[in-house]
């Protein structure tokens, strides 16, 4: 009876294994740039400070959602102009549901609640035809956006 020579057959196995390896580094996570504003409460504790951020908010007509550390507002009855310009930012033909969202993320320092403000555009973009639409969020970068920020942190009693 024949035997096979398995000698060659091995050599050709580990040659297609070693071309499967990879030494190239990973792709980076695409870092958006932000606009943050950042505030102080002073003298304040953790709930009060998201007390006042939820006042402001409400006061502005926002809808308000809460976290633990996070506050968010946001509106979807904008202006023409202002919703021209989420829909650049977007840059979505098919985005739908626009609206301006305002985060605040607080944290406690001392006898102080420091608070970082961001503003995006969130919107739901289709994945496919039979999946269901997926939350992205876009962030603001324009003056526009920062004033709204200032003004509600002011209007809570933030100093800046």
């Amino acid at each position: 009876m024949r035997t096979i020579n398995m000698r060659p057959i091995v050599l050709v196995l580990l040659a297609a294994l070693g071309g499967c390896s990879s030494t190239s580094e990973p792709k980076k996570a695409k870092v958006e740039p932000t606009r943050t504003v950042e505030a102080q409460f002073k003298g304040s504790s953790l709930a009060l400070a998201k007390n006042k951020v939820m006042s402001a908010c409400s006061s502005a007509n926002l809808s308000v959602k809460t976290e633990p550390l996070i506050v968010t507002c946001e509106t979807r009855n904008l202006t023409g102009a202002r919703e021209r310009e989420l829909t650049l930012v977007v840059n979505d033909e098919f985005a739908s549901d626009i609206r301006e969202v305002f985060e605040f993320t607080l944290a406690e320092q001392g006898a102080d609640v420091q608070v970082k403000a961001n503003s995006l555009a969130r919107y739901q973009a289709p994945v496919s035809v039979m999946s269901p639409n997926k939350i992205k969020n876009r962030n603001l970068l324009d003056d526009q956006a920062e004033q709204i920020l200032k003004k509600l942190l002011t209007q809570a009693g933030a100093s800046l």
